[in-house]
């Protein structure tokens, strides 16, 4: 099996539920956690400089369920508390390692099926961000419940909103031979970049 392609369904449902970064235990990266990072700015999700304080952020709430992550922001106390522990554990950690780490796990976990642009006239854009349509979808036609929603693994979700919405009459997702192409040449791109 070495070397086959794997496309992101696929991928989405081989990904681990618990992933070790760096010796910081944290679960897969969750709706919830996605929907966390990315109205936090996290750089890692949102794009930006990649430091310490993003490293320390990720672990943070990717290391915690929603209700566990509703009550540290809730506590500014006991948020610091934890996050000097985790400032702790990866201060240790020589940060090239560190960054590769938290790069690779973003990487796996929100790697999803690639959308071509809708033609002239056909997308829409909505106002409500994202994660929450997402949770709608899990939640009427999966018949998950709003919890089980938001804990559910991104990658995953995402697969099962975009097959939803194909259902739906949407056009954009690209064809498996599209997506590999695309895949490869990113593929490609990145061991340009090695030296």
């Amino acid at each position: 099996m070495a070397g086959e392609y794997i496309n992101p369904w696929w991928q989405a449902k081989l990904l681990p539920e618990k992933w070790d970064v760096c010796g910081v235990k944290i679960g897969g990266l969750s709706v919830w956690h996605f929907y966390a990072l990315t109205e936090l700015r996290n750089a890692y999700v949102c794009g930006g400089v990649c430091d310490l304080d993003a490293a320390a952020n990720l672990l943070l709430v990717c290391g915690r369920e929603v209700f566990e992550l509703k009550a540290l922001y809730l506590n500014p106390r006991v948020r610091a508390r934890v996050l000097n522990s985790i400032y702790k554990t990866v201060k240790c950690i020589p940060w090239a390692e560190l960054n590769a780490a938290c790069i690779d796990y973003i990487t796996a976990c929100t790697r999803i099926p690639e959308h071509l642009r809708p033609m002239e006239g056909k997308g829409k854009s909505f106002s409500a961000p994202g994660p929450w349509h997402i949770v709608l979808c899990l939640c009427e036609r999966y018949n998950l419940t709003p919890d089980q929603a938001w804990n559910h693994p991104y990658a995953e979700a995402r697969c099962m909103f975009d097959v939803f919405q194909e259902a739906r009459g949407d056009e954009t997702l690209a064809s498996e031979t599209i997506q590999r192409h695309t895949d490869e040449a990113l593929e490609r791109k990145a061991g340009e970049k090695k030296p």
